[in-house]
């Protein structure tokens, strides 16, 4: 048992020294070990110059030769010293595995390189990226404005007797830009839908601008809007298309009713005396009139006429008008009141258009004594 501890004892110092040394021989060797590490990026191929190209499709080769459309996704092998690859996995961990690689205009091919992942270390590998390289289609872009805005709004649901107002706020321009592949110029347009509630016959708000193609999926890709509320305006994804602020209204179908005997009725003020009034151009006491209003008010007029044959327009009292004497008077179209019916504008009828008449004649006479007690 003393031979063991005098063992151990012995030469202690030396001993340390070594035990110290071999730590520090197998840290630097435990860090300098190389480990790989493995990562998926979901990648979008963009040009180098949106305003000239744009990448229309992307292939890739498979196993069996043949190509496959890209679907994105990037397999990256890493290789260095344990410390940068673990530091390397923290960064990956925190970052989007989102990138954009941009293309150059004309090039039928890209490789994919550290650069395009901004993965550049002297200590750290890319052993590998697979696929290595993409297989490109790419077209040149052009401008296409849309100038009928107000004609790509639809209103739903669709309500019958109604006439839609659209107003649109903004964009000010009433159009909107895109850049699109020049194979589909001819393809895209767009369209703002507004939803109306059932209660309400006028709305106002901010709705979404939704690009229209036989390819929705290809149009989504490549083409860009011109975002008018960035200042300054950016080209952007239909995805982040910009909203349209538009007010929206309903109103009713207009409608029109022409009758040829309506009859009149006189509001005067109360006199003293009894009176009589006389329609010189109408013995019947009946006028021809032209209704104009919304189909629903003039189709619940034309029955009230058709039920009611009592049913009269009333003739307001006369400006200057003076009581108890018998004088002349006159009123137009407009000054006939038509209660229950407001919204339904009263006009001259054809037949007084044609002979260029322009008022009505009426007299209010006050009626004697004599002529009272003859009667």
């Amino acid at each position: 048992m003393r031979s063991i501890r005098d063992w151990f004892l012995a030469n202690w110092k030396n001993k340390v020294v070594a035990l110290f040394f071999a730590v520090i021989i197998w840290f630097v060797a435990f860090q300098s070990e190389n480990r790989t590490l493995i990562t998926t990026l979901q990648v979008s191929l963009a040009p180098l110059q949106p305003d000239k190209t744009v990448v229309m499709s992307a292939l890739v080769e498979n196993r069996a030769g043949g190509e496959d459309p890209f679907d994105g996704k990037v397999r990256i092998l890493f290789s260095g010293p344990r410390k940068e690859i673990e530091q390397l996995k923290l960064r990956l961990d925190q970052e989007s595995r989102e990138r954009t690689v941009r293309v150059e205009p004309g090039r039928e091919r890209h490789e994919f390189s550290p650069v395009d992942f901004d993965f550049t270390s002297e200590r750290i590998d890319i052993s590998s990226i697979e696929p290595p390289l993409v297989r490109l289609q790419q077209e040149e872009v052009v401008e296409k404005t849309i100038l009928d805005l107000e004609e790509k709004i639809t209103v739903e649901p669709f309500l019958p007797g109604y006439d839609v107002v659209k107003e649109i706020i903004k964009p000010k321009s009433r159009t909107i830009r895109l850049r699109v592949p020049k194979s589909l110029e001819d393809d895209i347009s767009v369209r703002v839908t507004v939803n109306m509630p059932y209660d309400r016959e006028e709305v106002e708000g901010l709705f979404d601008l939704r690009i229209l193609s036989s390819d929705e999926a290809l149009a989504r890709r490549t083409v860009r809007i011109l975002d008018f509320d960035q200042q300054p305006p950016l080209w952007v994804s239909p995805d982040e298309a910009p909203h349209v602020h538009l007010r929206v209204r309903l109103t009713a179908n207009q409608d029109f009713l022409e009758r040829d005997a309506v009859k009149v009725t006189f509001r005067l003020p109360l006199m003293s005396h009894a009176y009589q009034v006389e329609l010189p151009d109408a013995p019947g006491g009946t006028i021809p009139l032209k209704f104009i209003g919304p189909k629903d008010q003039i189709d619940k007029l034309r029955k009230t006429f058709e039920e009611d044959p009592g049913f009269a327009i009333c003739v307001p009292p006369p400006t200057g008008f003076e009581a108890d004497k018998t004088n002349m008077y006159t009123f137009t179209e407009e000054d006939l009141e038509l209660p229950g019916f407001p919204r339904v504008r009263i006009q001259q009828h054809d037949s007084r258009k044609r002979e260029l008449k322009t008022a009505w004649l009426f007299r209010v006479r006050v009626v004697t004594s004599l002529e009272g007690k003859e009667s």
